[in-house]
């Protein structure tokens, strides 16, 4: 993106982010035309934390256009995968992010199935392939949604609550596979 604001705001990101900590490392980061994904692609992507970044979308050409300033940087990597199927080899990542998830309403009508797939298969293989290559850290990015309704009279949540989250609307496909994907993180560990 060329935009000069949301540069101004990535540089100022990267200001108070551990640059240090990922000079030099390989950085996977799956999801990345999404929101969250693409902008922590931009901060990896800036001179000064030089990152090696693969970022892995399911549309190739989504990807070229949105990546289209990194294409012919030698640290930027464009990977044309669904992560539900088989990981394809891509080599030791020092660090693997996870944020491939459709996490809009038309896709919990139209896909509920592929909604979980990302959540649950996608983070499956993607933690197994980091258990396989000796990746140092694994980041899942979850969801308010994972807390799901409190009872009335309770103010607000937090990490200790479970909310209800019904398993028989439409939408529960993206707050169920984010919840059942945070469980198979911590089986990991």
């Amino acid at each position: 993106m060329n935009h000069s604001l949301y540069i101004q705001e990535l540089e100022k990101l990267a200001a108070v982010m551990p640059v240090k900590e990922l000079q030099g490392k390989t950085i996977l980061v799956t999801g990345a035309n999404c929101l969250i994904a693409s902008c922590l692609i931009d901060v990896l992507m800036l001179p000064e934390v030089n990152s090696r970044v693969f970022a892995m979308c399911r549309s190739y050409s989504k990807g070229e256009t949105r990546f289209s300033n990194y294409l012919s940087n030698p640290r930027f990597h464009l990977i044309a995968q669904d992560v539900s199927e088989p990981l394809q080899e891509i080599g030791q990542m020092y660090y693997i992010i996870q944020a491939a998830s459709s996490a809009d309403p038309y896709s919990f009508a139209s896909d509920p199935v592929g909604v979980m797939k990302a959540n649950i298969i996608g983070t499956d293989n993607l933690l197994s392939y980091a258990k396989e290559h000796g990746c140092k850290l694994f980041v899942f990015v979850s969801s308010g949604e994972v807390y799901g309704t409190v009872e009335t009279g309770e103010k607000g949540f937090d990490e200790d609550l479970s909310g209800n989250v019904s398993s028989m609307t439409s939408r529960s496909c993206y707050p169920e596979g984010k919840r059942a994907a945070e469980t198979l993180c911590l089986s990991y560990k």
